[in-house]
């Protein structure tokens, strides 16, 4: 604010440690207990808002028109289970949209403690929605088979660490299945190839990436984003790694 900004985004693994710093959040950032899009106010005083959520659903909504045929998305999306894999800031926004949407959602993290904090809280939003809570990887056989959406909210498989994977390779994926993977460095994660593998919809983060941006380029300029631009230029930065 000192400097002039209009204001910044926030990754991983700030998007929680922020929260103090600010004056006051925007009520979705307030119910996902995380920002990722800070706005400088005219008065110097910092509100936290966080567009991942509609980022993701925006993305979301777009990779998977061919899968749904001339089901509506709003339909689509609350006839699907989603297990999420991950309880930090991501995961929160993720399975918020999730539960807005009307969407069973079982979120597994390493810390089981975790998982059940993140459900509880999100609960408290939409009382009486389907959300539950395990530990991963112990918990993934048990829960997999009854999921049509998984999503890797963890940063399992992002550079350097190009091997790492959230899903055993003995735990096979399902050609039904459509599996999202927030990371984007590199665009084609382990677990996305064994999607892939699997004929299931991979899709990489890439999408959530720019939508998110593109939400906050509009709290900040109050103008439409320049999507297509934004795409391009993302890409292009990827490829070059």
């Amino acid at each position: 604010a000192a400097l002039g900004f209009a204001g910044a985004n926030v990754t991983v693994p700030h998007k929680e440690a922020v929260l103090p710093f600010l004056t006051e959040l925007t009520p979705a950032a307030q119910a996902i207990g995380a920002v990722n899009v800070l706005i400088a106010r005219p008065d110097g005083t910092l509100l936290g808002d966080n567009s991942d959520a509609d980022g993701f659903r925006r993305d979301l909504e777009a990779k998977t028109a061919s899968r749904r045929g001339d089901t509506s998305f709003v339909t689509w999306l609350a006839r699907q289970t989603a297990l999420v894999i991950g309880a930090g800031g991501a995961a929160k926004a993720i399975v918020y949209a999730l539960a807005r949407a009307g969407t069973p959602v079982m979120v597994l993290n390493r810390h089981p403690a975790r998982a059940a904090a993140l459900t509880v809280s999100i609960a408290k939003h939409f009382p009486g929605h389907w959300l539950r809570n395990g530990r991963w990887p112990d918990d993934l056989p048990t829960v997999a088979p009854g999921a049509t959406l998984v999503i890797n909210a963890t940063s399992l498989g992002m550079a350097p660490l190009v091997e790492m994977t959230p899903w055993p390779a003995e735990l096979l994926l399902r050609p039904a299945q459509v599996v999202y993977d927030v990371v984007y460095t590199p665009l084609r994660t382990r677990f996305l190839a064994q999607a892939e593998a699997a004929g299931a919809l991979a899709i990489n983060g890439m999408g959530m990436l720019v939508q998110q941006g593109a939400l906050a380029f509009g709290a900040w300029t109050g103008r439409p984003a320049p999507i297509s631009v934004m795409e391009e230029t993302v890409l292009a930065a990827l490829e070059d790694k």
